[in-house]
């Protein structure tokens, strides 16, 4: 079977789409020989090891109309090439197919925050996801999704004809997300001047992941434990500069930390020398720095995210509102009680046992089969 993939995402700085994409191809490429692979690039084919496989063909598809834009590319350039040569079955890995594409076809919808709360995007962006993404379920062969909640949320949006064409795949943690066995840096984590103990958050920081409301429950922790440091990893989309004002009007500035980005040489020693990992969102689809954080023998700490809580399985300690008071209550209880802390991490060690990135790879490769035309 020739199977094509958009991998453009892998041309950047890869985030959760691209992290998902990535560990899928590795697995291909050590155990998809019996089938040919076709991965498709906008600029360039990125310098990335796994890609070496001799079970990829690599195709840069340059763009027809000459423009910057990824959507004219991807309805115009893309459609182009598969039906130019078409494969037997065409994956695109974040939310939107090729529309003029032919070919037979799957998608992955990995969360439904833009019909949720179209407030959290621009007018542009929420006409543009809700119009496309509901014409590529509604024309897909398979649609793809990462937990129940989000199957149900796919149904409620786009129809229950849609259900019997969605399969669920659970996500996984890269094996080098473990529990650290040496004794911590006493005063800095990885390479940085982090003073310990620190939460940590790791993601790219959406309206939806309610940064504000995490710095301000923070605040109010060091108020009676100002040892604490309160370390952000993650592009800043959606605040621009209201999360200096806010840590400067709080007085807390030398104790919160943000990178845009790091590399997982440097994010894997944060993990594992983190008090705990906070992950305050209002709406994910799974949740894959949660999983990392637990395998990272942390304790993993959420507010009502339905998606990451059901991945979470009772592993994670839940606050169940968006309450700044209620975040702050949990925290301070975690600090006090040890006992508490050391369940979570036991609990969360144990249900990342039972996710793996091979097993996803061929759940999902196993529905790429089926979406192929019968021969």
């Amino acid at each position: 079977m020739k199977i094509g993939i958009d991998c453009r995402v892998l041309e950047s700085i890869s985030w959760g789409v691209g992290r998902v994409l990535s560990n899928l191809i590795k697995s291909w490429g050590q155990n998809g020989s019996d089938h040919q692979w076709v991965l498709y690039f906008r600029n360039s084919v990125p310098p990335l090891e796994f890609l070496n496989s001799e079970n990829f063909e690599k195709k840069v598809i340059k763009s027809l109309l000459s423009s910057k834009s990824h959507r004219l590319w991807e309805q115009v350039s893309l459609s182009f090439e598969l039906n130019r040569n078409p494969p037997d079955v065409f994956l695109s890995p974040s939310y939107i197919l090729p529309l003029a594409g032919r070919c037979r076809m799957a998608v992955m919808v990995h969360d439904l925050s833009f019909e949720f709360n179209p407030k959290w995007y621009s007018i542009r962006e929420s006409l543009e996801l809700r119009g496309l993404t509901r014409w590529s379920v509604h024309n897909a062969e398979k649609v793809l999704c990462a937990s129940d909640h989000t199957q149900k949320e796919i149904i409620k949006y786009y129809g229950e004809k849609c259900r019997e064409k969605i399969s669920i795949h659970s996500w996984a943690p890269e094996d080098h997300f473990k529990v650290c066995h040496e004794n911590p840096m006493p005063r800095s984590a990885g390479n940085f001047k982090i003073p310990q103990p620190y939460f940590l958050f790791v993601g790219q920081l959406f309206r939806r992941r309610n940064i504000p409301l995490l710095i301000k429950a923070f605040k109010s922790v060091t108020d009676v434990y100002p040892e604490f440091s309160l370390v952000l990893v993650g592009k800043n989309h959606q605040f621009d500069e209201f999360i200096k004002t806010l840590t400067r009007q709080s007085g807390i500035c030398e104790k919160v930390f943000h990178f845009d980005y790091l590399p997982e040489k440097d994010l894997i020693p944060l993990y594992q020398n983190a008090f705990c990992f906070i992950h305050p969102s209002s709406y994910e689809g799974f949740g894959l720095p949660m999983v990392e954080a637990m395998a990272s023998g942390i304790p993993v700490v959420l507010l009502t995210a339905k998606a990451m809580v059901e991945v979470a399985d009772g592993a994670a300690g839940v606050v169940g509102s968006l309450e700044e008071n209620d975040l702050v209550r949990y925290l301070l209880k975690l600090i006090k009680n040890e006992d508490m802390r050391k369940k979570l991490v036991l609990k969360g060690l144990k249900r990342v046992q039972s996710l793996r990135w091979d097993a996803a790879a061929m759940s999902v490769l196993d529905v790429l089969k089926e979406t192929e035309l019968p021969k």
